[in-house]
């Protein structure tokens, strides 16, 4: 049970009908969908071990939000992700390579970037001409692509929309034995400035199967 209660374990269906039903207990890997109503807050952080290993099993991370609502109605925060590496604890060489991280923040649409700190600049070179090759773009992701922006001050970090969220994504490679951290200061606006006596609701997603630290203040 507390495995479904944590998204450590989701069920897919290609029968329609299956999936529907899975779906609406909300154990499908679906992103929760937020009401038209929402007055709060959202955030879900996800990592992307990409040419690191084996090495997510020796990672210790610890996420920290402070959020603070103004009176205006924008609510800034200050995010830190940190990441240990602690693969020297095993007997194993592919838990000692560097891990390799595409860490995606997701917040609620609209969100605007006021500082960041840390990430590495990393350029793919795709292997092939794919255009020339016959590959096609999925409508999808060229979709996703399309909302891409870039941040002059920060060239480590990108943003994009996708599932109804705004998402900062940056790279970080983190060597055995050492630390990253990487810092996000962001602001949103609410639909309506908060009043005294009104509910300010505050959800946090976890990415299935992730482990580690997590502390929230709202103030």
């Amino acid at each position: 049970g507390s495995w479904f209660i944590n998204k450590d374990l989701m069920l897919y269906f290609k029968d329609p009908e299956f999936e529907k039903f899975f779906d609406s207990l909300n154990l499908s890997g679906r992103i929760y969908a937020l009401p038209q109503s929402f007055s709060g807050d959202y955030l879900a952080v996800v990592n992307s071990n990409l040419g690191g290993g084996k090495t997510d099993i020796f990672i210790d991370q610890k996420i920290a939000l402070s959020s603070q609502i103004n009176d205006d109605g924008t609510v800034t925060h200050h995010l830190v992700v940190s990441r240990k590496h602690n693969g020297s604890q095993s007997k194993y060489s592919r838990h000692k390579v560097t891990n390799q991280n595409y860490l995606q923040i997701f917040t609620p649409q609209g969100s605007r970037l006021d500082n960041f700190a840390g990430g590495i600049e990393k350029k793919i070179t795709p292997p092939l001409n794919y255009a020339r090759a016959g590959y096609i773009t999925d409508p999808l992701v060229a979709e996703v692509e399309s909302t891409r922006k870039d941040f002059l001050n920060y060239p480590s970090i990108s943003s994009f929309e996708s599932f109804g969220r705004n998402i900062f994504a940056a790279w970080s490679k983190t060597s055995v034995g050492q630390k990253t951290e990487l810092v996000f200061d962001y602001t949103h606006r609410l639909p309506v400035p908060l009043i005294p006596g009104g509910t300010y609701q505050f959800i946090f997603e976890k990415q299935a199967g992730a482990k580690g630290s997590y502390k929230f203040e709202i103030g």
